[in-house]
C-alpha cells in the first residue's frame, strides 16, 4: 500500500499542475473573447465574469481526462528516468501494482467526469446560453461608447454614433445611425434617444426623438427624407456562439428519450467519457515505460500523437453517428473498445504473463514426454 500511495502522490501533484495550466489557458482565451464581445457591444460587460464561470464549468469534463493522461505520463516517466521503477521492479513491484495505483485515481476521476458530463456540464452550458440570450438585446445599447462609431444591429450592418449618454445608457443625445438592408441605405439622425420596453412582449426598442431619416439606394436620385418627432427601432438579439437548441445544453434524460441520431450521438459521447478517462489513465501508465538513458519526455511526443489519433477517431465516429451512417452504440463505442484492447495487449507485453505462459507450456511438454 505504501508503494501505491507514493505512485498516487506523484500522479496527483502532476495532475494539479497540468489542470492548472490548461485551465489558465482556457480562461485567458475565453476571457479575451468575451472582453472583445463586450467592447463590440455584442454582450454587456457586466456578464463577462458570469459567462466565463459557467463556460469554464461546462468544459471541465473534457479537461479532466486530458489532464489525467498527461499527469500519469509525466509521473511515471520521471520514476523511470530516476531508476526508481527499476529498483521497485527488482523488489517485485510489477505492472499490476502500477495499474492498481492508477486505478485509485482514474476510477475516482471517472466518477467525477460522469457527474460532470451527464449533469453538471449540460446545466452549466445551458446557463451560459440563458445569460447570453437574456443580455444580447440590452448589450447592444449598454455596449455603446460615446464619441466613436459602434456596431449596432449587425444583421443589417448597423453602425451608431452617440455624442453623449447617461451613465446607465438609458438616454442618449445627438445620435447618428447607419444601416444597409440589402443595398438599401437607411440613415437616422436624432437630437436624443432612449430605451423603451414593451410591457406585453418584453421587446426592447431604441426610440429616436426629433430627427431625420434618409432612405435610398446609393447612386440613385430617389432619396427619401422624412422628419419625425419620434421613431422606434427594435433591438434585435444577436447570435454570439451557439444556437438555442445546442445539444450540449440538453439534459441527459431528455437525450435518452430521443430517437434523433444527433441526440443519440451526444448521449453516447457523454456516457463514453468516464470509460475513456479510465482507459487514458491506464494507457498513459503503460506508455511511460522508458529506460533511464532515454529521458523523461521521450515518450511524451508519441503519447500526444496517440492521443490526437484517438481524438480524431472519436470525432469521425461521432460524425458518422450524427449523420445516421452507423448505430450510436457501434459508432461511439468502437474507439473505447479499441483502446481497451490496446491496454490489455500492452499489459501482456509488460507483465510476467508471457513468462507464465511459456513456463506452463514447458511443464506441459515435460509431462507429455514423461
Amino acid at each position: 500500500m505504501v508503494i501505491e500511495r507514493y505512485f498516487a502522490k506523484e500522479i496527483l501533484s502532476n495532475f494539479t499542475a497540468v489542470l492548472t495550466v490548461v485551465m489558465l489557458i482556457f480562461i485567458v482565451t475565453y476571457f479575451t473573447r468575451y472582453l472583445s464581445w463586450a467592447a463590440e457591444g455584442v454582450v454587456a460587460a457586466s456578464i463577462v465574469v458570469d459567462l466565463l464561470l459557467f463556460r469554464s464549468v461546462s468544459v471541465l469534463y473534457l479537461i479532466f481526462p486530458f489532464a489525467l493522461y498527461i499527469s500519469v505520463l509525466l509521473a511515471f516517466s520521471r520514476l523511470y528516468k530516476d531508476s526508481e521503477m527499476t529498483a521497485l521492479a527488482a523488489s517485485g513491484v510489477g505492472v499490476v501494482r502500477v495499474m492498481r495505483a492508477v486505478s485509485w485515481i482514474a476510477i475516482a476521476l471517472a466518477l467525477v467526469v460522469a457527474v460532470f458530463s451527464l449533469y453538471i456540464s449540460p446545466w452549466a452550458y445551458n446557463k451560459t446560453l440563458q445569460i447570453k440570450q437574456k443580455a444580447e438585446a440590452t448589450s447592444q445599447v449598454e455596449g455603446i461608447f460615446t464619441g466613436r462609431f459602434n456596431q449596432f444591429d449587425s444583421e443589417n450592418n448597423g453602425v451608431i454614433y452617440v455624442e453623449s449618454a447617461t451613465q446607465d445608457k438609458k438616454a442618449f443625445s445627438n445620435i447618428f445611425m447607419h444601416k444597409n438592408q440589402a443595398g438599401l441605405v437607411d440613415i437616422i439622425s436624432a437630437r436624443r434617444a432612449y430605451q423603451s420596453v414593451e410591457k406585453t412582449t418584453g421587446a426592447k426598442y431604441m426610440v429616436f426623438v426629433d430627427g431625420y431619416r434618409y432612405r435610398g439606394v446609393p447612386g440613385m436620385a430617389d432619396l427619401q427624407i422624412d422628419h419625425y418627432k419620434q421613431f422606434s427601432v427594435k433591438i434585435v438579439s444577436q447570435d454570439v456562439e451557439a444556437k438555442k437548441d445546442d445539444r450540449q445544453a440538453i439534459p441527459t434524460l431528455v437525450l435518452a428519450e430521443s430517437t434523433n441520431a444527433r441526440d443519440q450521438a451526444e448521449l453516447h459521447w457523454r456516457l463514453s467519457l468516464p470509460v475513456l478517462t479510465l482507459l487514458f489513465g491506464y494507457l498513459a501508465a503503460l506508455m511511460s515505460r522508458t529506460s533511464p538513458r532515454q529521458g523523461r519526455f521521450v515518450k511524451l511526443f508519441s503519447a500526444i500523437l496517440l492521443l490526437i489519433l484517438f481524438n480524431n477517431a472519436l470525432s469521425v465516429a461521432r460524425s458518422w453517428v450524427e449523420n445516421d451512417k452507423v448505430s450510436a452504440f457501434l459508432g461511439m463505442w468502437v474507439v473505447p473498445f479499441s483502446m481497451l484492447v490496446l491496454v490489455l495487449l500492452m499489459i501482456l507485453t509488460q507483465s510476467n504473463v508471457r513468462w507464465l505462459l511459456d513456463k506452463w507450456r514447458g511443464n506441459s511438454l515435460v509431462e507429455k514426454s514423461s
